[in-house]
């Protein structure tokens, strides 16, 4: 194995040594796939609860039950995504930054 990661490392960088080592560990431990599928259904299940969300906002509108601030719905959803990605992002880049 340490053939192949010398060779990933010498002619394609660290970067591909990087991911090819996150891959290699991710098909070698069970717990880390069952971990990453875990990540996986939550993501699922934060996306399916958004558009269910949207959705009955949608059929709300649509009913006339409801006469929302489209712009000010907009901007508050843009910056708390801004803030989701911030929080999320930030300490995945700093340490790619720092150890990468």
């Amino acid at each position: 194995m340490s053939i192949v990661f010398g060779t990933l490392g010498q002619y394609l960088g660290p970067e591909a040594l990087a991911l090819a080592g996150i891959a290699y560990g991710v098909y070698k431990f069970r717990r880390l796939r069952s971990l990453l599928g875990g990540a996986v259904a939550i993501a699922g299940t934060a996306g399916s609860l958004a558009i269910g969300s949207l959705v009955t906002i949608g059929v709300g509108i649509l009913l006339g039950w409801w006469d929302p601030n489209l712009a000010q719905i907009a901007g508050d959803v843009t910056g708390a995504g801004g803030a989701a990605w911030d929080v999320l992002t930030g300490p995945v880049w700093s340490f790619v930054e720092e150890y990468v």
